[in-house]
């Protein structure tokens, strides 16, 4: 019997952002081997429907400081191990797990390297006030990392960076984790560019800029008004004022599916950036052909040309994009190839030997069950 505390900054919200839907899938291949699972979210939020799904699949749920300190000191000795999500909860818990639940195995999930992410984008875009906040981050994460039994990364270059960073540090694998449909709507019977990304994420907002300033000029003289629908939750007033005839800036949408059905291609144009983009592989997930930039591609194994078009230039990405919107061979070649990276590299099954392989590791035992069905929220944000 393994039990298991799982503890996260937020409650997820697997329809609006990766990470939430990667901890959802996560926490629903866990079920089949641990027996007991508490999920518990640092900050104060309303109950959401994730909440009731954890609820009815059996796991106990709790939310907020007091709840969690109070649970610990209450059961923490019954736990074998303490799954630390994210930087900001596991640095502000990691000490208070290992006195209340000290026989407990400590995983730090970074789900994206933040000190990463913040390096790169105070670089792209010069502000010193990322630089120090990416400073401090990589000192939080690296001293996490340093007291965990195992770090967890999505891809093999931030396993790499990390271990660069101090090779004390034990890291292991398990990246994003999304369901397989495959294209099921024609090239002749798709219009339009989709951009998928949640604005409060800072590296999605950026993008859009550039796209907007730099890549979308060269593509409406390349490529004509085609519909461009861009979804995200929270989309920032001057991207609303960029609304036009061919723009639609539609915000949070419950469902994106229908969009990836209709939509001819898929738009990464992201600057900087860490981690695995959900946005690329839920686009090659249905089969709908992804033009992104490296940093959006990075830690996934696409072979530029194949299975996706890689763009770093503004206007090369436009004549990728153009490339693509009107060539059928091609667009069908990379619609083919797309879902095959996703079932072979990011499907439930690779997550589940991902945990298989990280609980032999700390010598937790195994529940054997039958797997569950692999339902997961379509993406939406």
């Amino acid at each position: 019997m393994t039990n298991v505390f799982v503890l996260d900054m937020w409650m997820p919200t697997p329809d609006r952002d990766g990470a939430s839907l990667r901890i959802t899938n996560l926490l629903a291949i866990m079920a089949e081997m641990a027996s007991n699972i508490t999920f518990a979210a640092d900050a104060p939020t309303h109950w959401r429907d994730s909440v009731r799904h954890m609820q009815a699949a059996g796991l106990e749920v709790i939310n907020g400081e007091e709840a969690i300190k109070t649970h610990l000191q209450e059961k923490g000795h019954t736990y074998d191990l303490a799954f630390l999500s994210r930087v900001p909860a596991a640095s502000k818990y990691i000490e208070l797990v290992k006195k209340l639940a000290p026989q407990a195995r400590v995983v730090f999930d970074t789900t994206d390297l933040k000190f990463l992410r913040g390096l790169r984008g105070a670089k792209v875009t010069n502000n010193v006030n990322l630089l120090k906040q990416a400073l401090q981050s990589k000192k939080d994460e690296l001293t996490v990392a340093q007291q965990a039994d195992i770090t967890l990364v999505v891809s093999p270059v931030e396993k790499e960076i990390l271990e660069k960073e101090d090779p004390g540090i034990n890291v292991q694998i398990i990246s994003l984790i999304h369901q397989v449909y495959g294209s099921t709507t024609p090239w002749m019977k798709r219009a339009g560019l989709l951009f998928v990304g949640a604005f409060p994420h800072h590296p999605n907002e950026d993008g859009m800029c550039y796209f907007c300033r730099e890549i979308h000029p060269h593509l409406a003289e390349k490529l004509g008004q085609v519909p461009i629908y861009i979804i995200g939750s929270n989309p920032p007033d001057w991207l609303m004022g960029f609304k036009g005839d061919n723009i639609h800036v539609l915000g949070y949408v419950p469902d994106v599916a229908p969009y990836l059905k209709q939509c001819r291609l898929s738009l990464a144009p992201l600057r900087y950036g860490a981690g695995i983009k959900s946005k690329v592989l839920l686009s090659l997930s249905y089969g709908l052909p992804v033009v992104a930039s490296s940093i959006a591609a990075e830690g996934i194994p696409v072979l530029d040309g194949r299975d996706i078009l890689l763009a770093d230039d503004a206007e090369w990405f436009a004549q990728c994009v153009t490339d693509l919107y009107q060539n059928e061979k091609l667009w069908q070649q990379l619609s083919n190839y797309g879902p095959r990276i996703v079932a072979e590299h990011f499907s439930f099954s690779a997550a589940r030997e991902g945990l298989t392989q990280l609980f032999k590791s700390l010598d937790l035992p195994l529940q054997v069950e039958q797997s569950l069905d692999e339902r997961q929220v379509s993406l939406a944000v």
